[in-house]
């Protein structure tokens, strides 16, 4: 299948699929998309195939080439390629070339299970291409699971949510087990009301990327009360705007957390000069956690933005402050001239 331009709708579920549960012998779907739009429900293997463990045919093959073309959810999806019981599905291959990957999850919650893969370009060189992350509806994400291994910029656009997942059920989704990233040469741009989120619970602590572009985006990162996780960036940091940091809770029924002090955002060349704050405006804050009670402090740095967790003698009233929407500001003003 191949898409240059215009609009091309497949309602059916799945929408392009490889084989079936009677014919499932080295089939090979390849989708080209070069241009225009192909909004589908999902993309997947096979046609409702019986578990890997009873195939009699070798398991069929489907291909999508990345190309700058955009690939939109049509309707509510869980996977939009591939398929989270993948036992009966595998791994679709994604490469994306120069032209880059478009996806626009259209107001709906929906993961890619696969990870993105740098391509080989039709003259043989290796892409530079990335992705971008695009929401023509309300509301909604897009999931990564698996290790991306594409150059380019991942940028988010105002609106769009990217979130970076981790599992550790490598025969549940997708062949991968473990922390879901990007290529740590690819540099981050989230634009004006866009949200990048590494929720990798319990796998893994860090996100490493080329560059950090922020220009008045959301960070929100995992925080299970005794590390969080954070970004690590490879050059120099431009921010612009105020950029808002969420951490969200990964505790898992903890009733403590140990004080000290972490880091959100790393950058040896400093370039973290521009203003981070939390959602509720104010310079410090507290959360409560069972019967314990914290304060939360940023610590103001051009090479790291690093959050200072303390305790503080009695418990307040402020509940609402829990680790659930950590309650934390994080506020960061560009130092004077």
């Amino acid at each position: 299948l191949n898409v240059d331009g215009g609009t091309v709708t497949a309602t059916d579920t799945p929408s392009i699929t490889a084989g079936s549960t009677t014919n499932e012998n080295l089939v090979t779907t390849i989708v080209n998309l070069n241009g225009g739009v192909l909004s589908v429900h999902d993309i997947t293997e096979s046609l409702n195939g019986t578990s890997k463990s009873t195939y009699t045919l070798q398991p069929s093959t489907t291909i999508v080439n990345f190309n700058g073309g955009t690939l939109q959810e049509y309707n509510a999806s869980v996977g939009l390629i591939a398929n989270p019981n993948s036992s009966t599905y595998t791994p679709t291959n994604l490469n994306v070339l120069n032209g880059g990957a478009v996806i626009d999850n259209n107001g709906f919650n929906v993961t890619i299970y696969n990870p993105l893969l740098q391509g080989t370009n039709a003259n043989g060189s290796l892409s530079t291409g990335g992705l971008k992350v695009i929401n023509s509806g309300t509301g909604g994400s897009l999931t990564l699971v698996g290790p991306s291994t594409y150059t380019g910029v991942t940028e988010i656009t105002s609106g769009a949510t990217l979130e970076l997942s981790s599992h550790t059920d490598s025969s549940a989704q997708g062949g991968f087990s473990g922390l879901a990233s990007i290529a740590d040469t690819s540099s981050l741009q989230i634009d004006s009301g866009g949200t990048f989120m590494v929720i990798n619970d319990g796998v893994g602590t860090q996100i490493s990327v080329g560059g950090l572009n922020l220009q008045g985006g959301t960070i929100d990162l995992g925080f299970d009360g005794g590390s969080v996780q954070n970004l690590l960036v490879g050059s120099k940091a431009a921010v612009s705007g105020t950029n808002i940091i969420n951490l969200s809770d990964l505790s898992n029924g903890k009733t403590a957390v140990p004080t000290g002090t972490y880091t959100l955002i790393a950058d040896a060349a400093g370039g973290l000069t521009g203003t981070f704050e939390f959602s509720n405006g104010s310079d410090t804050g507290t959360l409560t956690v069972g019967s314990n009670t914290y304060t939360g402090t940023l610590n103001n740095s051009d090479t790291a933005e690093t959050l200072t967790v303390s305790a503080v003698p009695e418990p307040t009233a402020v509940a609402l402050l829990a680790l659930g929407g950590l309650g934390l500001l994080i506020r960061r003003r560009k130092p004077a001239a």
